[in-house]
């Protein structure tokens, strides 16, 4: 009887997104382009260290089509992924927020404090800005948006004319450029995280991405140890050995992650909220995984 190579399991469910992409990555890199592609505009797929130098993805049972069925695949996993920056992104925003909160506070309290001056000059002036100013007293308490429109036209006002003598007078320049520079980094984050969650929402619905690689990849692998067993060859044995070996080498550090995870005693979420095949798309990562045999 003739030995044959087997394709070991990899249980991709198990990966977050982030390590579905690498691991599937690294396996294209194993296969050329298929050169007998009619497609022209199919992307190349080029190992490294080419199984061959004539060869071609045909001569381990793959197409050049289903490769590029896969890349698709995993660019929309990628741009999926975007939407787990959100949550840094809010955490920036909550502390650009607080810190315009306290300088908005700041220059209303510099101004209203100065109505009691007991220098007659000072007290003067601060009044006439006072009267405008007092206007603004209460939005670090309004909706995050409404607030960041009133701290632009807070601007304006102290920026007029009339108002320039005083701002110098009661050192308020400074103060006032900073919360500039704060609400317009807010205004900045507010965009981008808008950008982010929508081109995350035009590339769908990770489960449902997952899914296709996982039912992509047991295609690409049920090929090649057909083609390796119905028509063997130095190609076709070199692809499936270092896929094994790739297959190996991720379960080891699958493993240790999780090893690291129970050594710390905690059973956070995936780096970046990416999320494992196997939860919801809110993040969140499977405590009780089973080591990956």
């Amino acid at each position: 009887m003739t030995d044959y190579l087997e394709i070991d399991s990899m249980p991709i469910s198990q990966m977050t997104n982030g390590e579905c992409v690498s691991y599937i990555s690294e396996m294209l890199t194993y296969l050329p382009l298929d050169k007998t592609s009619s497609d022209p505009s199919l992307p190349e797929v080029q190992s490294a260290e080419p199984l061959a130098e004539t060869g071609d993805a045909t001569a381990v049972g793959i197409s050049a089509e289903l490769i590029a069925e896969m890349q698709e695949c995993l660019d929309l996993l990628v741009d999926r992924t975007r939407e787990s920056r959100s949550s840094t992104e809010t955490a920036e925003l909550e502390e650009v927020d607080r810190l315009r909160d306290e300088a908005v506070t700041y220059v209303l309290n510099r101004v209203s404090g100065a109505t009691t001056s007991p220098i007659a000059d000072e007290r003067e002036k601060a009044t006439l800005m006072w009267n405008t100013l007092k206007a603004y007293a209460g939005i670090v308490r309004l909706p995050v948006n409404d607030e960041t429109g009133s701290i632009d036209g807070m601007l304006v006002d102290i920026n007029r004319s009339e108002y320039s003598d005083t701002v110098t007078m009661l050192g308020l320049s400074a103060a006032a450029a900073e919360l500039k520079k704060l609400n317009d980094r807010y205004k900045q984050l507010v965009e981008q995280r808008k950008a982010d969650l929508l081109e995350a929402s035009k590339a769908g619905n990770s489960r449902v991405i997952r899914a296709k690689i996982m039912k992509l990849y047991k295609e690409m692998t049920d090929r090649a140890f057909a083609k390796n067993l119905l028509e063997p060859s130095e190609e076709s044995a070199k692809f499936i050995e270092r896929l094994n070996f790739l297959i190996d080498d991720t379960k080891k550090r699958l493993n240790m992650r999780g090893k690291r995870k129970d050594d710390e005693g905690t059973g956070g979420s995936t780096d970046s909220g990416e999320e494992p095949g196997g939860t919801t798309d809110e993040g969140g990562e499977n405590d009780d995984r089973p080591v990956v045999q």
